[in-house]
């Protein structure tokens, strides 16, 4: 999580955002992983993200910068065939 989200602030992004603050209680979300899990404020996943908020402050200078990237897009008729005629399942035929 660390990892990641420093990652993505050195490509420029400004901040970093979490799907959810706390777990769901109820249907196939309170299997996702949340800020704030079913176990609370001891678990490990709130403890590093508590952490990585306190080192946040120190690389503040950091916002509003941007990285450049050299890409390159390849395009390919036949797979773009393949996923148009079959709607991306797989098929016998």
């Amino acid at each position: 999580m660390r990892l990641g989200s420093y990652q993505a602030l050195a490509h420029g992004a400004d901040s970093v955002l979490y799907f959810q603050w706390r777990a769901s209680r109820g249907g196939h979300e309170r299997f996702h992983s949340a800020m704030l899990p079913h176990s609370g404020t001891g678990s490990r996943t709130w403890q590093e993200i508590e952490a990585l908020g306190t080192e946040l402050p120190r690389i503040a200078e950091a916002a509003g910068t941007t990285a450049h990237a050299d890409i390159a897009v390849l395009f390919d008729w036949n797979a773009w065939w393949g996923l148009t005629e079959t709607n991306g399942l797989p098929r016998n035929d």
